[in-house]
């Protein structure tokens, strides 16, 4: 489905705004918030719903009960034993991260368009998604500012912007990924906004504030790249991507298709979130095998 993007005689503003809008009508006719998310979401807030209510949930898609238990007995949460019953893998993994193992398994239909440039498909975007995910959670784990199902689920949909514009223009998409590689000094969201009038940022916060995602998620995916630059008092789960996309990009083999991770860390963005170098460190060699362990249980099926 190709876009036909505003003029670029527009106003930078407004030409931002028709691009944002025009991204967000096209995907609706592709994406929408996942229902089984939606109600596994009204579980979550009713305290007397109890593990039965979201057992009968995710026990009617064999898809997602899978999925359940593999992210429960992978790195991220394995405990002393194996999990194999629904119940005991919704007690290890909580409610609230269930409902973004949903939100992950929908999601996966933005992320089959194959061959994007040399050497690059749009599954990648969806591994680098899940990288960032799991960074993010390890960092959670170790600064308790924020709680990790959320910091989890915002690494999960930070680039979602970036599979809007795949859905909208794919091949506009191609033309900025190889302009991108092939001038590795411009910034990749000055390209996007030359071809679409906005970056991936701008799609990816327009998106989740239109499915009626949380403010603090809605900035995760429009302020990552300049957390600085967004509303502090939401700012939190933003600092957390952006951390967590500098480790993926720098240590993690899945640099995804921008590459402004690749920049120095800077010492406010570690305090931000509550930890020191040390424990950066530390999260860089725990890596590597967790995000294997999430890729295998939360990579959509090649058969479908």
């Amino acid at each position: 489905m190709a876009a036909v993007w505003p003029s670029r005689d527009l106003p930078p503003d407004a030409r931002r705004e028709r691009a944002v809008a025009a991204v967000c009508a096209a995907v609706a006719n592709v994406a929408t918030f996942p229902a089984v998310a939606l109600e596994i979401g009204r579980v979550v807030d009713d305290a007397a719903a109890g593990v039965a209510g979201l057992r009968s949930i995710v026990g009617r898609d064999q898809a997602l009960s899978t999925r359940v238990l593999k992210v429960a007995n992978s790195a991220l949460f394995r405990g002393r034993g194996a999990v194999d019953t629904l119940d005991t893998a919704i007690l290890r993994l909580g409610f609230r991260a269930v409902q973004n193992i949903a939100i992950a398994a929908s999601l996966t239909t933005l992320f089959r368009a194959g061959p994007l440039a040399p050497g690059v498909s749009a599954e990648d975007l969806w591994t680098h998604a899940l990288a960032v995910a799991t960074a993010s959670s390890l960092l959670a784990a170790r600064s308790r500012l924020a709680p990790e199902g959320d910091v989890f689920l915002a690494g999960l949909v930070h680039d979602i912007g970036m599979a809007a514009e795949l859905q909208v223009d794919r091949e506009g998409l191609a033309q900025v990924i190889v302009q991108a590689r092939s001038v590795p000094d411009v910034d990749f969201r000055q390209i996007e906004v030359a071809a679409f009038g906005a970056d991936h940022q701008a799609f990816g916060a327009a998106l989740l504030a239109r499915w009626g995602l949380p403010p603090a998620l809605v900035q995760a995916a429009g302020a990552h790249h300049d957390p600085w630059a967004g509303d502090p008092a939401l700012s939190g789960l933003a600092w957390f991507v952006h951390v967590a996309d500098w480790i993926v990009v720098r240590h993690g083999g899945k640099p995804g298709l921008d590459l402004s991770g690749d920049a120095d860390l800077d010492d406010a963005a570690v305090e931000a979130i509550g930890l020191t170098r040390a424990v950066i460190d530390d999260v860089v060699q725990a890596f590597a095998p967790a995000a294997s362990e999430v890729e295998a249980a939360m990579q959509p099926s090649r058969t479908t």
